[in-house]
């Protein structure tokens, strides 16, 4: 009876529960599918007809998955990941390709120092699918759930999923305390934790937000105090902007000047750099006992680009 009342059951039903069991709220859902409240609403109605039991628990405008509601999204959530997947996966062979690479890169290593390892492995390796994205939340994980194969990031000491994986290290970056001149603290020789634990503290905003207050917290706790965090900021811009601002900015001070090298005179003239007592370690991750051959040969590209470009910066000519 189920099997026939099934056969109603649409890609479109589906991808409108596991919208709805996401954001528990039809409106939110109706925009991010681009339908109206309405259609959300029958959409939901014709589901719970199809399985036959409530999905859902309504009282007023609020929803809550039902018991069997939430065992239900959890297994199509999961399955539907997979279908994504192998769609993919298959476009890519229609495509010509014979395997894929995907890589995420942190910020933090400046994307443009890497084009020409990317260029460079394509050449080398035309039917291997290469997708890179810079979107690093969760990304630890979602190399544990072999979502993604490689990721440039930072490494975490007492991370969660640190133990599930290996590292090729490439650099390490001094944690700094960035002030404006004109800040009070600028005119001390140097500052402490202790100098900071009643100052508001403005950190980067993206995946290494987790990364840069877990540093901070592990930083502060030895001195068993927690640190202050009052602003998140985006981009190295406005790091720029939060420091004329007379704010207090934790960073890597290395990677603005990486990314952004027309302000190092700025930096230099304006600011002052205080080190911290933590050094970032940052590298390539893969999941533990899965250096495939492909990962293998990317790394050593990688390994050959490094080399040669620090060769470059030591002699220009």
């Amino acid at each position: 009876m189920i099997k026939e009342r099934l056969d109603n059951m649409t890609m479109a039903h589906i991808t409108t529960f596991l919208s709805v069991s996401r954001t528990l709220n039809m409106s939110l859902s109706a925009r991010e599918l681009y339908l109206g409240q309405p259609t959300v609403s029958k959409r939901i109605a014709e589901v719970e007809a199809i399985v036959g039991f409530r999905l859902f628990d309504r009282s007023g405008n609020r929803l809550a998955l039902t018991e069997a509601g939430r065992y239900l999204y959890l297994q199509l959530s999961e399955q539907f990941e997979r279908l994504e997947k192998t769609m993919y996966d298959a476009a890519a062979i229609d495509r010509g390709y014979s395997e894929h690479l995907n890589i995420c890169v942190d910020t933090i290593f400046g994307v443009k120092n890497l084009y020409k390892v990317f260029h460079e492995f394509r050449k080398l390796y035309p039917r291997v699918m290469v997708n890179v994205e810079t979107d690093v939340y969760n990304v630890k994980k979602r190399i544990v759930d072999g979502e993604i194969d490689l990721a440039f990031t930072d490494y975490e000491p007492n991370g969660e999923y640190e133990y599930y994986l290996e590292y090729h290290f490439v650099k390490d970056y001094q944690l700094c305390a960035v002030l404006h001149r004109d800040h009070p603290l600028a005119a001390k020789d140097s500052l402490s934790v202790l100098d900071l634990q009643d100052v508001p503290l403005t950190i980067p905003k993206e995946d290494t937000i987790g990364q840069y207050r877990r540093t901070l917290e592990n930083l502060f706790s030895q001195y068993h105090i927690q640190p202050v965090i009052g602003r998140q900021i985006e981009s190295s811009r406005l790091e720029l902007q939060a420091l004329f601002n007379k704010e207090v900015v934790i960073m890597v001070a290395d990677t603005m000047k990486e990314n952004l090298p027309e302000t190092v005179e700025m930096l230099n003239k304006y600011t002052r750099v205080f080190p911290l007592d933590y050094v970032m370690r940052s590298g390539i991750c893969w999941k533990y006992k899965r250096k495939t051959p492909i990962i293998t040969e990317f790394l050593r590209i990688f390994e050959e680009n490094s080399v040669r470009r620090q060769k470059t910066n030591k002699d220009p000519s």
